[in-house]
């Protein structure tokens, strides 16, 4: 996930040597996404009439859905690859193809994801803890 944020972060910021860097670490980095991500393209494009949702109607699909919302646990070595891509993979890529970003849509895509992000993790604290 890492090549991806630094691209992203190049991308959002206009920062050719981020966008460089992010480029780079995907050529030297772990392929374990690739057969992932190659099978949600083909989800995608074989199922062209599936309605596109905003990310936090999609947290809360997410959220509703147990086999998914479960299916990373604590003692995974990368929640991601060990759990769900493991565990519920055909969930996640459900959930995947209803989010598109387009050229024509990148700058809005990325601040819903960017307001999505700050949501869920300011949402993620533990009462009675005190943020310092």
């Amino acid at each position: 996930m890492h090549p991806l944020i630094q691209f992203g972060f190049g991308v959002e910021f206009k920062q050719p040597a981020i966008i460089a860097e992010g480029l780079a670490e995907a050529a030297v980095h772990d392929v374990w996404t690739t057969d992932f991500l190659l099978r949600a393209e083909k989800y995608h494009k074989s199922n062209t009439d599936i309605p596109q949702k905003s990310l936090s109607a999609l947290l809360e699909d997410i959220r509703a859905d147990h086999k998914l919302s479960k299916a990373a646990h604590f003692g995974d070595g990368n929640k991601i690859r060990d759990g769900i891509l493991k565990r519920a993979p055909d969930e996640m890529i459900k959930y995947l193809s209803q989010w598109t970003v387009t050229e024509e849509n990148l700058e809005e895509m990325t601040a819903e994801m960017t307001n999505n992000a700050i949501w869920f993790t300011a949402a993620a604290q533990k009462p009675p803890k005190q943020v310092c």
